[in-house]
């Protein structure tokens, strides 16, 4: 088994649970918090470092984030604070966080069980 501590930082809540990345099983109850009202990257990683001291691990931890995210860097936040526009997530979580990892690292593991067997057919391009 790859375990790994999962974070879902979203408009309405902070939340870490413990996981097995290979079969999807949630090991540990889900730890939730409120966000914080500013949403700025100082807060919100407050916020992580508290739900993350929640969860009894010390290994490598993933996150989701809303908004486009090129190059571990913000671009566009949803339902944050702006401020987070061209932030580097992970120099801003990882203290919050000790074992934050890229999400491709975080889910690698889950890969070969859960990937589709072909990849999706291309959409038709919408200007032809």
């Amino acid at each position: 088994m790859t375990y790994r501590v999962g974070i879902d930082i979203g408009g309405t809540g902070i939340k870490a649970a413990l996981v097995d990345v290979q079969s999807g099983e949630w090991l540990s109850d889900r730890f939730p918090l409120d966000p914080p009202h500013d949403s700025t990257p100082a807060a919100v990683a407050e916020t992580v470092a508290t739900v993350v001291s929640n969860i009894d691990f010390d290994g490598p931890v993933g996150t989701t984030f809303p908004g486009v995210i090129t190059h571990g860097v913000v671009r566009t936040p949803a339902n944050t604070d702006s401020s987070w526009t061209d932030v580097s997530l992970f120099d801003t979580l990882s203290p919050a966080a000790p074992g934050l990892v890229s999400a491709s690292t975080a889910a690698a593991p889950a890969r070969p069980a859960h990937a589709p067997s072909a990849p999706p057919a291309a959409l038709p391009r919408s200007d032809t």
